[in-house]
C-alpha cells in the first residue's frame, strides 16, 4: 500500500469513497482504542439459594479496547493459558504482544502516507515525512483522514485496518475459543493456522496475518467447506 504525496492536488475524476467503507472503518478503529461493554452469558451464584446454586445470567463486562487488551492480556482470556517456565508469558500474552508491535508499525506508515499526502495537496513540491510516536496517535489520524481518501487508498486502508482489527479480536477472545478449520488459508495456502470467530463472523490467518469478513463470504464459505472435508480425510488416514 503506497499512499504519497503529490506535487499538485489528485485529478478530479478520482473515484469517491464509500460512506458505508469509512464508516466501517472508523467503528473498527474504535475498537482497538476505545473501552466498550459487552453482553455476555456467565453462570453466577444464586444469592440466598439453599442449597447453594448456580443460574445463567446476561451480564455486562467492561472491556478496555482491544490494543490495551493486546498490551495487558485479561488472566482469564482463552487465547491462551499454558506457560513454559515461572516467569514465562502464555501464549496468547505472547501472540499479543507481537501483533501489537506489528500494528504500531503499520499504523505508522499508513499515517505518515496520508499526512504526507495531505501536506502535498496543501503545498505542492513539498515532500515532508511526518511519523506519530505513539500507536494511538498514528490511528487517531487515520481516524481523522480516512473520508478524505478516494477509493482504491480507502480499500487498501481498509484491508489493513481489518488485519489489524480481525487477529486483535481473535487474540484477545476471553469468553469462547475461536474455531480453528484444519484447512488451507486462501491468501498463503498454509494448513492449520486459520481462526474463526462467528460473532461477528471474522476470519484470521495466523501464518500470513490475513483477515477476512462478511463481505468476503466466498472466501469463508470455501474454508469451512475445506474444514468439513478435511476431517473424514484424516479418519481415513489414520485407519489405513
Amino acid at each position: 500500500m503506497t499512499l504519497t504525496a503529490h506535487d499538485a492536488a489528485p485529478a478530479p475524476d478520482l473515484a469517491p469513497a464509500s460512506p458505508v467503507l469509512v464508516a466501517r472503518v472508523r467503528s473498527r478503529l474504535d475498537e482497538l482504542t476505545e473501552p466498550r461493554v459487552q453482553r455476555t452469558r456467565q453462570w453466577v451464584p444464586v444469592p440466598g439459594a439453599a442449597p447453594p446454586r448456580l443460574e445463567e445470567r446476561v451480564v455486562e463486562v467492561r472491556m478496555p479496547g482491544l490494543l490495551a487488551q493486546l498490551e495487558h492480556p485479561a488472566d482469564d482470556s482463552t487465547a491462551g493459558s499454558s506457560s513454559t517456565g515461572p516467569g514465562s508469558r502464555p501464549p496468547g500474552s505472547l501472540e499479543g504482544a507481537s501483533w501489537l508491535q506489528v500494528v504500531e508499525r503499520e499504523a505508522r506508515v499508513v499515517a505518515s502516507s496520508m499526512l504526507a499526502r495531505l501536506l502535498g495537496m496543501a503545498v505542492p513540491g513539498v515532500q515532508v515525512t511526518i511519523r506519530p510516536r505513539r500507536v494511538h496517535d498514528s490511528i487517531a489520524v487515520v481516524r481523522r483522514y480516512v473520508g478524505d481518501l478516494d477509493r482504491d487508498e480507502l480499500l487498501d486502508v481498509e484491508r489493513a485496518v481489518r488485519r489489524w482489527w480481525a487477529r486483535a479480536r481473535i487474540v484477545t477472545t476471553w469468553d469462547t475459543a475461536p474455531f480453528k478449520p484444519h484447512a488451507a488459508c486462501p491468501h498463503c495456502a498454509h494448513v492449520g493456522r486459520l481462526q474463526l470467530r462467528t460473532r461477528p463472523i471474522v476470519l484470521v490467518c495466523l501464518e500470513c496475518g490475513e483477515a477476512w469478513d462478511t463481505a468476503s463470504l466466498a472466501d469463508l464459505g470455501t474454508v469451512y467447506e475445506l474444514a468439513v472435508a478435511a476431517v473424514p480425510d484424516e479418519l481415513a488416514g489414520a485407519r489405513s
